[in-house]
């Protein structure tokens, strides 16, 4: 497929990073082959500002509409650690019509949630909801440090929302995995699989294992145990600290060197934090195609997986199926995602769409590679 959604690197954009890497003494890294993540936060983001707005979650814990009275009731949990404030709630179509807003215009405080804490929102008045259509659930916030009162619209670009799609009679059960109260996400995971004697086969070069941890309860730093599974064979395991939170990729070494792909990477944090997106599955066919990396591509707003970006090493060219599947806390199936595509030896960036799911809720990431 195509590159939906990339955003190039531009001259000027080099020279502004040259800048901020000699004032502030960090750089971005890129984490496939000619391409940024597109949830690497900009360095410019980084103040407090960019902080407090990208690191603040709001959760739908649940959501009732009565298609008699037109009322719709919204139950929602603030899992920073950070109040912020409800600014807005819109019914939509699923086209994204407006049919009614509380304020009908604007933006105001309807409620302001401490952190680890509910509160309930009540939608009256909207004439166009029946029970014959479905409607979009839009709710705006913003961390409480960045709502200016006095004119709220002021840092609506600092707003975040997010989306539930409801229709007339249902009730939306609180999700099947409510984050703990200490916990962080991991959106790229790469165990170094690195070209070796001018052959991709899948053995991985390097005993660590790189990840990126962009969200979690708090800012920290912890032990984490990292193990990696050959299918069916050895097992490797090792221990470091790391950063519960950073733009950053962090590492820990797994002494996984020369195992071969596929295989299962763990990753487990000390008590009382849990690691959300624990499990990733590498697949490989035989010597001739494997997984060599993983990226969740997430919207900053809504916090939803949109597309997952595999980077491939080919071995072998050929026509191949790639398909990702996202399994909850249970074990169960929330999204999947497939490509054919046709490959030529050496690496590739395999971009796929998955069916939209709340970052929170993906436990474990798996891969699979077969011919096509």
């Amino acid at each position: 497929m195509g590159g939906r959604g990339r955003r190039g690197i531009t001259l000027l954009g080099l020279l502004v990073l040259s800048v901020l890497t000699a004032i502030f003494g960090v750089v971005l890294l890129g984490v496939t082959a000619g391409w940024f993540n597109l949830s690497l936060l900009d360095l410019t983001k980084e103040t407090d500002k960019g902080v407090q707005q990208i690191r603040s979650i709001l959760v739908l814990e649940a959501a009732d509409f009565n298609p008699e009275t037109g009322e719709i009731t919204v139950y929602l949990r603030n899992v920073w650690r950070m109040s912020v404030i409800i600014t807005r709630v819109e019914i939509l179509s699923p086209l994204g019509e407006l049919y009614h807003s509380i304020p009908e215009t604007g933006f105001s405080n309807l409620s302001s949630i401490d952190p680890m804490e509910n509160t309930t929102i009540h939608v009256t008045g909207c004439d166009a909801c029946g029970s014959d259509k479905p409607i979009m659930l839009r709710v705006w916030y913003i961390p409480s440090g960045l709502y200016n009162p006095e004119n709220p619209t002021e840092s609506i670009d600092e707003m975040l929302y997010l989306e539930h799609m409801l229709r007339g009679g249902e009730s939306t059960p609180p999700p099947a995995c409510p984050l703990p109260e200490n916990w962080m996400m991991i959106d790229f995971m790469d165990p170094i699989v690195y070209l070796m004697s001018g052959s991709y086969s899948g053995m991985i070069a390097r005993d660590y294992v790189r990840f990126r941890a962009p969200l979690a309860s708090e800012f920290d730093v912890i032990r984490l145990t990292v193990t990696v599974e050959e299918l069916g064979g050895r097992i490797r395991s090792g221990s470091g600290n790391v950063r519960t939170m950073a733009n950053n990729i962090q590492q820990v070494d797994a002494n996984a060197r020369g195992l071969r792909l596929p295989v299962l990477i763990s990753v487990r944090a000390e008590s009382p934090w849990r690691v959300i997106q624990g499990s990733w599955f590498f697949d490989a066919w035989g010597r001739d195609i494997h997984v060599s990396d993983i990226s969740l591509i997430w919207n900053e707003r809504t916090k939803m997986i949109e597309q997952v970006l595999i980077a491939l090493g080919v071995d072998r060219g050929g026509r191949y199926q790639v398909t990702v599947t996202l399994k909850d806390c249970n074990g169960d199936i929330v999204s999947t995602g497939s490509v054919v595509t046709e490959v030529i030896p050496g690496p590739q960036d395999l971009w796929i769409d998955v069916d939209p799911v709340r970052f929170d809720q993906v436990y474990s990431v798996e891969t699979e590679v077969r011919p096509a």
